[in-house]
């Protein structure tokens, strides 16, 4: 290894004397925790018999797409047992 300093991800290393680059700000948040979604993203709510169902909207990005995508999370729970099942929808028609 030379004294010079190692070339890393992200620009030399603090041992070359020369200032690392920041890395690039990050685009994609964490997975999405289905059984705590934000209730900043709830749209409705509604219950029908023993059946609690919520809707969520956002619009997120996918590290596969190179645009938006409308995102749209129905959460649904079962009361008398507490069991729970989501659907997900994906646009990539904002409008």
């Amino acid at each position: 290894m030379s004294k010079s300093g190692v070339l890393t991800r992200f620009g030399w290393s603090r041992s070359s004397g020369v200032p690392r680059r920041k890395p690039p700000p990050r685009q994609y948040g964490d997975k999405i925790n289905y059984a705590k979604l934000p209730d900043k993203y709830l749209v409705e709510t509604s219950v029908n018999k023993q059946i609690v169902t919520r809707i969520y909207q956002a619009q997120m990005l996918q590290h596969q797409f190179a645009q938006r995508l409308n995102v749209v999370i129905l959460h649904m729970t079962y009361t008398r047992t507490g069991a729970c099942a989501h659907v997900i929808l994906f646009s990539s028609d904002l409008a």
